[in-house]
This record gives C-alpha cells, structure tokens and sequence, in this order.
C-alpha cells in the first residue's frame, strides 16, 4: 500500500449527504444491511492486522467483499463511496501476510471507517424532473427540439412528404410539457441552444433517465468528439450535422422509426450480486426486455437452455465458473456459438479485457454501470443482430429462388 500524500481519515471523506435517484430507493433499503455485512469481513481482517496475527482467509474473503461492493454502490452513482472502496480494494490487495505494517493497516482503518460513515448517511433524492410514468403512443410521430424556426419548418416539411407527422418545440421547457403530455415515437434534438442556458443535453439526460424508451437523434453544429461521446453516453440513437439537407434527414429517422421493435428480445443475466441483479431489473424492465436473472453459475446451462436469451450478460469474476468459462462453453456450442454476449466487470486491466475478447465477447461495458450507457449498447447489439438475421433471411431467399 503506498504511503498517502495527506493522511485521509472518516472526518476528511465523509462530508456529504448519501445521493440516489428516488427509484432505487428500494433497491438500496432492501440491501443496505448487506453492505454493512459486508463492510464487517473488511473490518475484521483488518483488526486481525492491527493485532500482527493476520488471517490468510478472512483477507482473501475481505478483498472479494470489496470487489463486490466497488460494483454494487457504483450502481447508485455514488463517486465518492466508490472511490473509497477502491482505495481500500488497492489497499487489500497489496496487503499480504508477509507484508504489512501498522501505518499502512491504520489507513486502511480510516478508509473503512470513512466508507461506514457514507454508508449510514441520510439518503437524497436527486432525481431530475422528468416524466418517469407516461406511456408512448405508438403513432408516428416525431419530435423536433430546435430554436432555429427557418431550420424546424424546412423538416417539418419533409417530414409530411415522408409521411411523418412532425411537432415542434423552440425551447426545453417547451419540450419536457409536449414529452409530458403525449410522448412521440422519436425526438429529433438540438443538443445547444442559443438563447438559453438549458441547453438539448440536459434535456437528453433526463430522457436517459425514462422509463419509457423513446429513441433520440442529434441534430447539431457541435462537432468536437466529445460531444459525440456524450451522446452516445447518453444514450442517443443517431449523431447528425446540421449540414444534412431536410430529406436527408428524414431519411435516418424513418430508419429508426422502421428498426425492429427490440422491446421483446429475451436476456439473460448471470450475476451473483444479487444487488446488481436488482439494479439491472429496475433498470432494464421498462424497456419491456424479457428477463432471466441468475446468481449462481451452476445453473448456467440448464437456465441457458430453458430461457433462449437473444442476449447474455456476463460478469467476469463469479465463484465456480467465471463468466470468462461460461462465455467459451457457449461459443464452443453449435447451437449457441452465435449468442451476443455483453460482460459486465470492474476489473478493467488489459489482460481481463483481452481475456474477454479473446473467449469471444462481443462487447464490455465497466462498472460502476451508467445506465445509459448500458441500455444503448444493449439496443445496439439487438438491433445489429436483428439486421443480420434480416439480411441472412434475404440471402436465403434470393438463393432459393
């Protein structure tokens, strides 16, 4: 454990009140007492340091706890705590039974202490306003968020000979009132605007944040990489430049008004945080997914078999069988070789990430999980799948024929 620069103690960390959006509220009450379980491993491996008598097991049991803590609070968006745990995590894992001395034990002490103390704080809402409850028409409707009036009018206009009704709003709030009262089928979105400080990225924060998923294409002068970050992290379908013409356009959202409906695919989630499990149902079953949780990899291949996901999720570090083996039976499979396959994990090393690709991963996504993030790539896997068996279908009927 290296030396602190600045010793950090539970009075220096723990100065916050304890942050969550409303709607894990339950998720975190109903296992906030694990955590503490948890935590007490940590604090009891650490006391046996204290006392020069160090457990071997009770260490190793310690540092799993906390890896599973690093993914679970992260979850709630909880920065600070989590970037406790990691310290402590950093901490453990370089603590061994040969190797360990009273200055280094005593902060990891204060470590733990400062992470009880976050854990035991009173708990915030901090969900934005935005509208969590309402229901999607399914009419095909379009959204137009844009304060330039010559730009709204020009894709309105296309947007009819494309057999699109479009509706316009020239301002955020405009926008959050007409998503309120009758949510559309797609949102074209302005992510700048220039006569207000709310700018279109908060607006899409928000939409992330919905439980009623409506697809949301950029349409902007930004063009700094960045920003198509955000977007992506956000979870924006599609980035577009203002210099595409009104038809053009319309062309990308008639795509994603035509793609699939992914609210029926099946997946599978193989997690022993059950936590996690609890995060990821909040999470993902307003979309209308088809769930199937597991926390215990011995039952991996008969629930494999039972449920038929269109898409597996995987953690990487599991007890018995790592998502690692798992995700090589099922690419060793006829029958399942073709299965998209997502990872979940903390541990972002190069090694476990080549490792992952390599048992044939199609993509990986860090925790703490930012949901947004998490959904988008779930919808563009599906969507990809879709399109390929579409094409596949297409191919097999122009060979017959």
């Amino acid at each position: 454990l290296k030396e602190p620069e600045g010793q950090r103690t539970a009075n220096s960390i723990a100065t916050s009140l304890t942050a969550i959006p409303s709607n894990l509220w339950a998720i975190w009450n109903r296992n906030k007492t694990k955590y503490g379980q948890r935590l007490e491993v940590v604090e009891q491996a650490i006391i046996h340091l204290q006392k020069n008598s160090p457990d071997p097991e009770l260490l190793q049991a310690a540092q799993q706890e906390v890896h599973t803590l690093k993914g679970s609070l992260g979850s709630f968006g909880l920065l600070e705590t989590v970037q406790l745990v990691r310290e402590i995590e950093d901490g453990l894992q370089t603590v061994t039974v040969e190797a360990f001395n009273s200055v280094h034990t005593q902060h990891l002490s204060d470590l733990v202490a400062a992470l009880r103390q976050e854990l035991e704080k009173p708990i915030v809402d901090v969900t934005p306003c935005s509208p969590h409850s309402v229901a999607i028409h399914h009419a095909t409707r379009l959204l137009i968020v844009d304060d330039d009036l010559e730009l709204t009018s020009a894709l309105s206009e296309e947007a009819v000979v494309w057999g699109i009704q479009p509706e316009v709003s020239n301002t955020i709030a405009q926008a959050r009132a007409a998503i309120i009262h009758s949510p559309p089928d797609a949102i074209l979105l302005d992510i700048g605007f220039s006569s207000t400080a709310d700018s279109g990225l908060n607006l899409l924060r928000e939409l992330s944040e919905m439980k009623s998923p409506i697809p949301v294409l950029v349409l902007t002068e930004a063009e700094r990489l960045g920003d198509r970050i955000e977007v992506a992290r956000l979870g924006g379908r599609v980035f577009l430049q203002k210099s595409l013409s009104a038809a053009q356009v319309m062309q990308e959202v008639s795509k994603i008004l035509a793609q699939p409906s992914t609210s029926d695919a099946k997946i599978l989630i193989v997690d022993d945080d059950s936590q996690l499990l609890d995060f990821l149902k909040e999470l993902l079953e307003p979309w209308g997914f088809r769930l199937t949780f597991l926390d215990n990899p011995n039952q991996f291949w008969t629930t494999l078999e039972q449920a038929t996901p269109d898409l597996l999720i995987l953690d990487v570090k599991m007890p018995d069988f790592n998502g690692i083996e798992l995700c090589q039976v099922v690419r060793n499979d006829p029958d399942w070789s073709d299965l998209p396959i997502l990872f979940l994990s903390a541990h972002t090393d190069a090694d476990t990430i080549y490792r992952v690709f390599t048992a044939g991963a199609d993509d990986f996504v860090n925790k703490p999980i930012v949901g947004p993030e998490l959904v988008a790539r779930i919808l563009n896997r599906i969507d990809r799948t879709q399109m390929f068996q579409k094409l596949g279908q297409s191919d097999l009927k122009i060979n017959e024929s």
